[in-house]
């Protein structure tokens, strides 16, 4: 019986020509197959994306339903409360480096009254209900005892400018008034420890916070330490503006458009 000899391989007896023909089918075949793939992956990632998103929806409706307390974004408030103190600070100091013969009291007491008081106030009392209401948890503790701090003693300090015409509440050289602004001087240079968790602005506002307030406590006994206290409340304004402007911006571009030399091993309560 003849032995019949297979071939090695079937390409082997395929002629070059159409070999060639072939492997281009298959790979433009493999192309079209992997562009299809990729596709419907993309359109798969698409809906699911859709699909969580409505679902987060979904959670939120229930939570308002059922009167939970839906979680809020961090970092929200401390723009208002720094810009509101870094405004008050500056309004205090221009008035107090004006003659004391041509001051006008009326603007820098309906800002203290308002800016610094009301607002600050107010910005306080989100962010302790932010504290509370955060699902993340997100500590505000410092944040809503400055404003609440703060924002008490400008409406007290307003209140009393408006009230100092009464003969009961005069101010005139008062050693009252030089002792609520010694007092806060201290306060001032206490929250500046924990500001070295924070960032060197915030550690350098709090420093130039005790500073003003120690001065203005000078100033009730002696008109010669107005000036520099006046320029210290300005620089103590201007910087807590600062700080208010960063955190606002950053939160509208995520990212940090103006530094805050925050400390290397710490990162900002408020930073994206």
């Amino acid at each position: 019986m003849t032995k019949i000899e297979k071939p090695e391989g079937l390409m082997e007896c395929i002629p070059n020509e159409l070999r060639s023909e072939i492997a281009k089918l298959l790979k433009t075949h493999t192309g079209e197959l992997t562009s299809q793939v990729l596709e419907r992956q993309a359109k798969t990632e698409g809906a699911v994306a859709a699909l969580e998103a409505k679902l987060l929806a979904i959670r939120i409706d229930q939570r308002q339903l059922a009167g939970a307390p839906v979680a809020i974004v961090r970092g929200d408030w401390p723009p208002v409360g720094l810009l509101g103190l870094g405004m008050t600070m500056i309004t205090i100091g221009i008035v107090n480096m004006m003659p004391a013969n041509s001051r006008s009291l009326s603007p820098a007491i309906s800002t203290l009254m308002s800016i610094g008081g009301f607002i600050q106030i107010i910005t306080g009392l989100l962010e302790a209900y932010t504290s509370i209401a955060s699902q993340d948890k997100t500590n505000r503790t410092f944040f809503f005892t400055v404003f609440l701090c703060f924002g008490s003693v400008f409406l007290g300090l307003g209140t009393i400018g408006a009230m100092a015409h009464l003969p009961l509440f005069s101010t005139s050289g008062s050693s009252s008034i030089a002792a609520i602004f010694g007092i806060w001087g201290v306060y001032s240079a206490i929250m500046f420890l924990p500001c070295l968790r924070i960032s060197r602005a915030h550690s350098l506002m709090f420093v130039l916070q005790a500073l003003s307030f120690f001065l203005l406590a000078w100033g009730e006994f002696d008109t010669a330490a107005d000036i520099t206290a006046g320029l210290a409340c300005v620089f103590a304004g201007l910087l807590a503006s600062y700080i208010g402007f960063s955190i606002l911006f950053s939160q509208v571009w995520k990212e940090g458009i103006l530094p805050l030399g925050s400390y290397n091993d710490h990162r900002l309560p408020y930073q994206y």
